[in-house]
């Protein structure tokens, strides 16, 4: 691990907007709750929580450096409906309560593409029961990737649980309006566009399993 890494990391812990998992309910309570996995340095989090400033958004990822970077964008634009948590989508339901969450955004998952790795995938049906769990009974999951593997696999894992998606989009950045939170980019997002790859898009709410 770099010496520059490593600095950013240990400087993260201290950021006042960058929380560990077990804290983070206690901010939760009263407040109308969006979370992003996978936020990475923060770009889209912190957009979204600019333009909702009545919606709390939580940023979600496994790396502190990733986190320092997020935190440290929230404070330079002063966006404070805006915070960060380290932790796993494997422990959403240990340290989130449920029917917290009015949006629970997936963005840029990981695609897993190695043979045996689909339980992995942030859209398996496992985790699609957990983030039920966790969504407002008027909750929906908003996703948005740049993978066709991963975007017809989120349509199946879907349909086996008959969940049918309120927005089914193939190329967000022609067939959503300009002001669509899914047009707010990710680093990723600027990289895959240049490279002309579309972004597909997916929406659904919470149902009864």
């Amino acid at each position: 691990m770099s010496r520059k890494k490593l600095i950013r990391i240990n400087a993260a812990r201290d950021l006042p907007n960058v929380f560990a998992c077990e804290d983070i309910a206690s901010q939760l309570d009263g407040k109308a709750v969006v979370f992003e996995l996978g936020c990475g340095d923060g770009l889209f989090a912190v957009e979204f929580a600019r333009r909702n400033p009545d919606l709390f958004v939580v940023g979600v990822d496994v790396k502190l450096d990733r986190l320092y970077k997020a935190g440290c964008l929230a404070i330079e634009l002063g966006v404070e409906n805006c915070v960060f948590v380290r932790m796993r989508a494997e422990d959403l339901l240990r340290f989130v309560p449920e029917g917290s969450l009015q949006q629970l955004w997936l963005t840029f998952s990981d695609p897993q593409p190695k043979k045996g790795s689909a339980k992995k995938r942030l859209t398996h049906t496992r985790f699609l029961k957990v983030y039920n769990q966790l969504l407002s009974k008027d909750g929906r999951v908003c996703f948005k990737s740049d993978s066709d593997s991963l975007y017809n696999f989120t349509l199946e894992q879907l349909s086996e649980l008959k969940i049918v998606p309120t927005l089914d989009v193939l190329d967000t950045h022609s067939q959503l309006s300009k002001d669509s939170p899914y047009l707010i980019e990710t680093v990723f997002e600027k990289k895959f566009r240049e490279k002309g790859i579309k972004i597909k898009a997916l929406e659904w709410n919470s149902v009864i399993l």
